[in-house]
């Protein structure tokens, strides 16, 4: 039995997004279990956002630019498109973990919402 070899690239490509999203989420799982058990961490994270994002964004170019220059770039812009979406998917993830957690701190310390520093009215 014959492959189409359109069916067949479209098979590769498809096993190689998979393979990339899988490979990020796995990172991104690892660095988040090690930055999550810091305040410190977390608050640097919430005020410096899109630098950290960018710091994390960049290994994956290095990836990609590498993947250019060996003469891909097919697989560069796939790598780098899966790469980043997983990315900002799941840093939008952690932000807003960190939103409900502090949100949940404050709640727990000050139960009547009298914080100084909540706006009034």
């Amino acid at each position: 039995m014959m492959t189409n070899p359109e069916e067949t690239k479209r098979q590769a490509v498809e096993t190689f997004r998979d393979h990339v999203r899988k490979e990020t989420k796995a990172g991104l799982d690892i660095w988040w279990d090690g930055m999550r058990v810091d305040s410190d961490n977390l608050d640097y994270l919430a005020a410096n956002q899109a630098a950290a994002l960018d710091r994390l964004l960049e290994p994956h170019r290095k990836v990609a630019a590498d993947l250019l220059s060996d003469g891909s770039p097919d697989m560069a812009a796939i790598y780098l498109n899966e790469a980043e979406a997983v990315t900002r998917e799941h840093f939008a993830l952690y932000l807003a973990e960190i939103k409900r957690h502090a949100e949940s701190e404050l709640d727990r310390l000050d139960p009547y919402g009298l914080h100084p520093l909540e706006p009034k009215g």
